[in-house]
């Protein structure tokens, strides 16, 4: 059995309900954007920030459709998928970040139990179940 242990901030994700953040990290995602961030727009509480890596596609113009709702970082160039995330996540103040593809559609709920997930102070990360368009899991997923 593994030692229980906390390394989180005390007082952070009790009782979560919303109020996290999703980040989403883009590079000439256009033929998806529109549909992650349409799909993760439902989700109440949560901010939604989306970095592009310097698309040269039509990206950054539809996901300007989201702008009442998306927060938008355009970098000029392309510093790669962690340095992407790590310049999201240090600007949020939120305790809980998910991080998201662009061509991820996320179910209603889904980053609310993502969230509450992580509430057990034995789990550190959790990830969601892919499923293809047709609900199957993706064999990626199992393992």
């Amino acid at each position: 059995m593994l030692p229980n242990l906390d390394v989180r901030p005390k007082g952070i994700i009790r009782n979560y309900m919303g109020h996290g953040c999703a980040i989403i990290i883009a590079h000439n995602s256009g033929a998806y954007i529109e549909e992650c961030l349409h799909a993760l727009c439902d989700h109440a509480g949560w901010d939604i920030v989306l970095l592009d890596n310097a698309s040269s596609d039509n990206t950054l113009a539809r996901a300007r459709k989201f702008r009442d709702r998306v927060r938008i970082i355009a970098n000029n160039q392309n510093r790669g998928f962690s340095g992407a995330v790590n310049h999201c996540v240090n600007s949020t103040n939120s305790s809980v970040v998910v991080v998201l593809n662009p061509d991820a559609v996320a179910m209603s709920g889904a980053l609310d139990r993502l969230a509450a997930a992580i509430e057990n102070p034995s789990v550190g990360a959790a990830g969601g179940m892919l499923v293809g368009r047709d609900g199957t899991p993706q064999l990626g997923f199992i393992f």
